[in-house]
C-alpha cells in the first residue's frame, strides 16, 4: 500500500471530475495504491476512510463466523466503500480486496460525516448511487435465476478479471455467487478453454476479453 496526500500525488487527474466530491473535498484526501489481492479493508475493522475507485477493481467478501467466505460484490471504476458505514446503514464492515494494481481516493470518514454528508448535492448524488447498486443486486439475481451458466460466467470473468486479463478467484466461492453447483461451474470453464474464451496459467486463467464481450453481445441479442 502506498498513500499519498492527494496535493502531492502524481495521480491528481484520475481523481478530478468524479461526481461526489469537488476541489476542496479532495484536498483532504488522500490517493491510496494496493497491489494485487491486497486488502483495501479487513472486516469488522473500523473505517478510515470513504474510499472511491479511481483505477482498478475489488471485491468484497464477507465471512462468516465457521470461516466460510462468500463473494457479495465485485466493484469497479467509479465504486465507493464504506458508503454504507457513512450512511449507518452497515455496522460491520466486510473485506474488501484489490483485484489486481487498485488505486482508490481515500477521504477522511470524519470529514465525510461532518461535512460532505452536510452537502445536498453530495447526498443526492450518494442516494443516485446507492439506488443503482440496488438495481444492481436485483439483476444479480434476476440473470442467476433466468440466463444460462454460460452467459453470467462471461460477464462475470470481464468484470473479476484483472488489468491484465488474468482471473483468479475460488471456484467454491464463484460457484455459491453464480447460484449452480460446483460441478456445473467447472463443466463450463472446460467449454470455455474449448472455445478459446479462456487459457490456464497455473493456478488462474488468461481471459479472452474480445471472445468473451462478443459472446456477451451475442447472447443479448
Amino acid at each position: 500500500m502506498l498513500k499519498t496526500a492527494y496535493q502531492r500525488s502524481p495521480k491528481q487527474e484520475l481523481a478530478k471530475n468524479t461526481p461526489f466530491f469537488n476541489e476542496t473535498d479532495l484536498k483532504h484526501s488522500f490517493i491510496i495504491d494496493f497491489e494485487n489481492q491486497e486488502f483495501i479493508h479487513h472486516q469488522a475493522e473500523p473505517l478510515n476512510y470513504l474510499f472511491y475507485l479511481i483505477k482498478g477493481k475489488a471485491k468484497i467478501l464477507k465471512t462468516e463466523r465457521n470461516g466460510r467466505q462468500s463473494i457479495v460484490q465485485f466493484l469497479t471504476t467509479g465504486d465507493l466503500i464504506g458508503d454504507l458505514t457513512l450512511v449507518q446503514a452497515e455496522t460491520i464492515t466486510k473485506d474488501v480486496i484489490a483485484l489486481g494494481e487498485t488505486c482508490c481516493l481515500a477521504v477522511p470518514l470524519a470529514y465525510a460525516e461532518t461535512v460532505l454528508k452536510n452537502k445536498v448535492l453530495f447526498m443526492q448524488q450518494l442516494s443516485h448511487y446507492l439506488g443503482k447498486k440496488m438495481l444492481q443486486r436485483v439483476d444479480h439475481f434476476t440473470t442467476n435465476q433466468t440466463y444460462e451458466l454460460s452467459y453470467r460466467l462471461a460477464e462475470l470473468l470481464l468484470v473479476a478479471a484483472n488489468h491484465e486479463d488474468v482471473y483468479k478467484e475460488k471456484h467454491t466461492e464463484i460457484a455459491e455467487y453464480l447460484g449452480v453447483s460446483y460441478r456445473h461451474l467447472i463443466y463450463t470453464f472446460k467449454q470455455f478453454r474449448e472455445r478459446g474464451f479462456i487459457q490456464k496459467q497455473g493456478t488462474a486463467y488468461h481471459i479472452n476479453r474480445l471472445a468473451l464481450h462478443s459472446f456477451v453481445q451475442k447472447m443479448k441479442s
